[in-house]
């Protein structure tokens, strides 16, 4: 009996001993296949780490850019508020010199005006001088036809003086001859004229002629007269009478004494010894 319950039990141990190794190997397999299920998720984790490490770090870097960034854009922030402040005082000066300039336009404007008022007052003033002007020209053209007369009319005058002048000299010379033949014909001649004198009114030294204040009123002066012309003291040559008004008469100068000068105020006299 013990034999074979011994037996039972032994069939019974071999058939769990038999069903407990397959469980064994079945776990053994099991659990290798979790080893490497294990290993590989593992591996798979280190990988991941090693990317997550790396990713941190560009992150990091990523971060540190973005706080460097950040702080560039804060200073740029700063620096555009102060452009702003800046432009805003710009701005309100602008402003302040728009009004000025808007006073200084109507200003301006003003002054404008009475410089518009001034040049019409100035052009009229200009019109009104430019007919002065052409009634001078004018004028100066009537005076220069005048002046041309009278240069014609003196031209004649100087022909005649000469003419005068050289029939005088040949009456000289004629005067001469007889004073020559006649030692007293110069002094009979001299005592004819009555004893009178004036003075000298009037020099034109380019001519040699004299004005003096004698005329036909003053003794009858006549053309053809001859006065001493003299200052009183020196003798200074003869005045030849050729022309004769009321209170003036005209003559030539003759016989001038070398280096003396004939001048306004000296006298003119028929006698010097009277």
């Amino acid at each position: 009996m013990l034999a074979a319950v011994f037996l039972a039990f032994s069939a019974f141990y071999l058939q769990n001993h038999t069903t407990y190794l397959g469980q064994l190997n079945t776990a053994k397999n099991a659990l290798s296949a979790a080893n490497d299920k294990y290993e590989q998720d593992t591996s798979a984790l280190k990988t991941e780490l090693d990317s997550s490490k790396n990713d941190l770090q560009v992150s990091n870097a990523n971060l540190k850019s973005k706080g460097t960034t950040l702080a560039s854009a804060e200073e740029e922030n700063t620096n555009l508020k102060k452009r702003l402040d800046d432009l805003q005082a710009r701005i309100a000066n602008i402003e302040g010199n728009t009004t000025k300039m808007a006073g200084t336009i109507d200003n301006q404007n003003t002054r404008l005006s009475d410089l518009t008022e001034k040049w019409v007052a100035a052009t009229q003033a200009r019109d009104v001088a430019l007919k002065a002007q052409n009634a001078a020209v004018d004028g100066q053209a009537i005076a220069e036809r005048d002046l041309n007369m009278s240069k014609r009319r003196n031209a004649a005058l100087t022909a005649e003086i000469n003419e005068k002048t050289e029939a005088n000299g040949k009456l000289r010379t004629e005067i001469s001859v007889i004073i020559s033949e006649i030692p007293a014909a110069r002094a009979i001649a001299t005592r004819a004229l009555p004893s009178v004198s004036g003075k000298v009114t009037a020099v034109n030294s380019s001519l040699k002629t004299i004005t003096i204040s004698l005329g036909a009123n003053q003794a009858g002066v006549s053309r053809g007269w001859r006065f001493a012309l003299h200052n009183d003291k020196t003798y200074k040559g003869e005045l030849w009478i050729t022309h004769v008004a009321d209170n003036m008469a005209f003559g030539r100068i003759e016989n001038v004494v070398p280096g003396a000068e004939i001048v306004v105020g000296d006298r003119a006299s028929t006698r010097l010894n009277d």
